[in-house]
């Protein structure tokens, strides 16, 4: 501080070194309060593919048109929550173990432990999601799942 202040007194300096360290505090708690991660969870809006998901119907096509097949079962059903995980009763969804939105049409569902991912499209209308495959595996006749809230 001498080198940089050489006219100033000692009581200057040390009132000059608290106010820089005082403002070093407060631009650093600045910028760290800025970046805090939020840990409220998203709200489950209308149009938004958190939540449990029922099971109600299976696109199958071989080879004229297709049709939706209800399933009499109707105690299938995936889950999405907010914070990236899925979870599911039906297949070939129970061994997915996370998910994420790559944008308004494609879901990756990644499988644990081997880590494989399943790519989709994706659909929302109201309360009703349809998911259909489309890598690694894809249906050349059509071949769906519609779901529920």
């Amino acid at each position: 501080m001498q080198r940089c202040f050489p006219k100033c007194g000692q009581d200057q300096k040390a009132t000059l070194m608290k106010s820089f360290f005082l403002l070093l505090v407060i631009v650093t708690g600045a910028f760290g309060a800025g970046c805090k991660k939020s840990n409220k969870a998203l709200i489950d809006e209308p149009g938004s593919l958190h939540g449990r998901w029922t099971h109600t119907a299976h696109y199958s096509s071989i080879g004229g048109p297709g049709q939706w097949l209800p399933d009499p079962n109707r105690d299938h059903w995936i889950e999405f929550s907010s914070d990236g995980r899925f979870r599911s009763n039906t297949a070939p969804f129970p061994a997915v173990s996370s998910y994420q939105v790559l944008d308004s049409m494609h879901i990756k569902l990644t499988t644990f432990p081997a880590g494989d991912s399943l790519f989709y499209l994706y659909s929302l209308h109201g309360p009703t999601l349809e998911l259909s495959q489309y890598a690694p595996a894809m249906c050349f006749e059509g071949c769906g799942d519609l779901f529920t809230k």
